[in-house]
């Protein structure tokens, strides 16, 4: 069979052309094991064949081809543009896995009293507000929303608020909100506000300063104390958030990301440091893998590809090394932006010591990885032996559930490898057996969920699953896998319940067969393993739980009255600004809103009684 790969795949090369383009390796089974691009596809795919110059992993993979598809372009740049697209749509397994699939926020600052400052996800393209990003992670973007809010003193209400309140709320009185709602601040001057608010995002703190001290100083003349105070207290807070922010490196970095890799012993780590309007919004590491034996340049090439693909890319991108393709990339970037992107790599000046500080960041997290998976590999490793398993422990899957009393019930599947927990592999499932608190109806039900799933996809199976709770939780575990027809040898299935008066140490473990615990040694280093392992599956459960019950929450008693339809229901928010206010109505008044005839109205009112 092995054999058979490699010579269909020698006679397919034959009819390739000499284009540039892109191709897709794929099996017997029609999974897309690899996709690539070239500027000549008969030659690039020809180097698949001299097995002796290729890894041992590509080598596999290489045996497993049944087919080859091409999608032939114009150019070398629309190969990687499609190239890109296609990885990322099809993640296949034997190319390099950047695990960067984040959606990053921004901040959006409205132009008007239309809306409110808030944080922003999806493409930037498409924003009706102007905004700034984006951030690492939602944390930093949440910091500078926050003070943002509090310095322009900017509203957060919503709009059948805004549009309804009759008197200032309580962040007025906190001199947290200008409160123009109730023109406390007049629109014109809320639109100030607004405009320094961008002009500070931009990068012109220093010069908004000045202005606002010449306006402060002639409200002052003027014998507007008031005004003056607003603007004095404005200037005391940018002050101190540009000392806090100000680095030593960064007034020359107005829009620029830092690009720091570190490659060792067949793992890498990237450290990306986010530069805007010269203040250091944060960083983020990312580790690749299946990186196999390439070279910087190609890994450093295939971060910035993957990494900018649905994202608008800053002005400049140093790296710590330059990657290949490099013309071709700042093409595809100065394309998406609007204007010139420069990839480079500085070689004097203040930018090559935060470049170097991000390599040496990247060097330093790629050590505390391997130490923290060393660590976990030896507690696997006694795991296996406790279990008298002959095979590496290469993935547990661990099960939780929640619910209140029986309402809006979940199950929760968590993953962890010898690397760690794996957050983009864990899945939730909203149960849909009856709302009823029972745990072994909610766990068999996510149980068969996803091992039939596994059955029907042919993926790998874990090397062992763990399901939290006692014997009963776990007899369920055993009549899921029975009932599919699932080998127990190769995955071993187990249960933790909690110890003794719920003590975090105490825990015992059960397996599948066997009448007593496993004979794991109390407040051991595996012992806490297995319960970290339980706790994220539990918070993620709880998470989910109170996501669903959060949203069941606010359904509103509008919809439970016939007539009352999304558009009629979303009128009557609008016109009274709440549920309260529109019991408080009268039937004459509940009429006069657009669409709503007076015998809709009696309904309405009677209802809310």
């Amino acid at each position: 069979l092995m054999t058979t790969g490699l010579d269909k795949l020698k006679d397919l090369v034959k009819h390739l052309p000499t284009s540039a383009g892109v191709y897709k390796m794929i099996s017997s089974d029609n999974e897309i094991l690899y996709i690539g691009k070239a500027r000549n596809l008969k030659n690039r795919v020809t180097n698949y064949t001299q097995v002796n110059g290729l890894s041992h992993r590509i080598r596999r993979m290489v045996f497993l081809i049944e087919s080859v598809e091409i999608v032939e372009t114009p150019n070398d740049t629309e190969a990687l543009i499609l190239e890109a697209n296609l990885i990322k749509q099809h993640k296949p397994r034997f190319n390099v896995k950047l695990k960067d699939d984040s959606s990053y926020p921004y901040i959006a600052v409205p132009v008007d009293d239309s809306t409110i400052p808030r944080i922003y996800r999806g493409d930037a393209k498409k924003a009706k507000d102007k905004l700034f990003g984006p951030f690492p992670n939602t944390k930093a973007a949440n910091k500078t929303l926050e003070l943002i809010i509090k310095t322009f003193q900017l509203r957060t209400c919503s709009n059948s608020e805004y549009n309804n309140r009759k008197k200032p709320c309580l962040r007025y009185d906190l001199k947290l909100c200008s409160a123009p709602c109730v023109r406390m601040i007049s629109l014109l001057d809320y639109k100030q506000s607004l405009k320094q608010a961008h002009q500070f995002m931009q990068g012109q703190g220093l010069k908004l300063i000045k202005e606002l001290e010449k306006t402060m100083m002639q409200f002052a003349i003027d014998e507007k104390y008031e005004q003056a105070a607003i603007y004095r207290d404005r200037i005391k807070d940018l002050n101190s958030i540009m000392q806090n922010t100000s680095s030593a490196f960064a007034a020359d970095l107005v829009d620029a990301d830092i690009w720091g890799l570190h490659l060792e012993g067949g793992k890498a780590c990237l450290q990306l440091f986010m530069y805007r309007n010269g203040i250091h919004m944060g960083n983020q590491k990312i580790f690749p893998s299946d990186i196999d034996e390439q070279s910087a340049e190609e890994l450093m090439h295939y971060a910035l590809l993957l990494h900018y693909q649905n994202k608008v890319s800053p002005k400049h991108i140093y790296c710590s090394v330059l990657p290949t393709d490099l013309e071709m990339l700042e093409e595809i970037f100065t394309s998406s932006k609007g204007q010139n992107v420069k990839i480079s790599s500085p070689q004097r000046g203040d930018k090559v010591k935060i470049v170097s500080q991000a390599k040496l960041n990247a060097e330093n997290e790629l050590k505390r990885k391997a130490s923290k998976t060393a660590s976990i590999k030896k507690q696997l490793e006694i795991l296996g032996d406790i279990l008298d398993y002959q095979y590496p422990i290469e993935r547990i899957e661990m099960f939780d559930v929640s619910n209140t009393q029986g309402r809006n019930p979940v199950a929760s599947m968590v993953v962890a490898t010898p690397d760690g927990m794996q957050p983009q592999q864990y899945r939730k499932f909203a149960i849909k057996v009856k709302d009823t608190p029972d745990d072994y109806l909610m766990m068999r039900e996510a149980l068969m969920r996803r091992y039939s799933r596994i059955l029907k996809e042919k993926t790998a199976m874990p090397s062992i699953v763990m399901v939290d709770g006692g014997k009963g939780h776990l007899r369920v575990l055993t009549e899921v896998f029975d009932e599919l027809g699932i080998s127990k040898v190769k995955t071993r299935l187990c249960a933790i319940a909690k110890g003794e008066f719920r003590d975090k140490g105490l825990e015992k473990i059960y397996l599948s067969g066997d009448v007593d615990p496993l004979p794991i040694e109390f407040n051991s280093p595996l012992i806490f393993l297995l319960q970290n392992i339980r706790d994220e599956s539990h918070r993620t459960a709880i998470g989910y739980h109170r996501q669903l019950r959060s949203k069941s929450m606010t359904k509103s008693v509008l919809d439970e009255i016939e007539g009352i339809g999304p558009s009629k229901k979303k009128a009557l928010l609008s016109h009274f600004g709440g549920i309260s206010l529109i019991k408080d109505a009268s039937i004459d008044d509940i009429s006069k809103v657009d669409g709503i005839s007076k015998k809709l109205a009696e309904s309405i009112y009677y209802a809310l009684r």
